[in-house]
């Protein structure tokens, strides 16, 4: 669960529901219905996808030397759920935790990254409904490793 102690990870978990638009999962696009909206206007498509990728692109050659053990870039997957506001949408697009109380009030979405081990750089990321395991959601995302790469993960991942 380091991935989750970094920082960046609340500022991610903050701009989720931006993301989520259209993000790829396992074969289903998110419904624009759940798109955010910036002054009662839609967001364009693919806005956040672009944002992440400039963002992602200018943080790993600074990061380089410090992300390496041995000679061998470490990246680390970790998982977390992330709560979004309570509307119709997006408890339909991701679900609600059941427990022994009953079903939960607020829509979670389960989220996987891939980060550097050094400086948490986030490398790619999946977003996929509560009821996904972490390990269906990382498998996607190995394309991302290069060759000599140490990958770590929990036993979730």
């Amino acid at each position: 669960m380091l991935c989750r102690k970094a920082a960046g990870i609340s500022l991610f978990g903050r701009y989720l529901p931006f993301l989520a638009r259209d993000v790829h999962v396992l074969g289903h696009e998110h419904d624009q219905q759940i798109a955010p909206k910036s002054n009662g206007r839609r967001l364009p498509k693919g806005l956040g996808q672009r944002v992440f990728a400039w963002v992602q692109q200018r943080a790993q050659a600074p990061s380089a030397p410090f992300d390496r053990w041995q000679g061998h870039r470490v990246v680390l997957a970790d998982g977390t759920c992330v709560s979004m506001a309570d509307q119709p949408e997006l408890k339909k697009a991701f679900g609600v935790n059941a427990s022994r109380h009953g079903a939960g009030r607020y829509p979670l979405a389960r989220v996987v990254t891939l980060c550097l081990a050094g400086t948490r750089v986030i490398l790619s990321y999946a977003i996929g409904p509560y009821h996904q395991g972490e390990m269906a959601l990382t498998f996607p995302l190995l394309h991302q490793l290069s060759k000599g790469d140490l990958f770590i993960a929990d036993r979730h991942s």
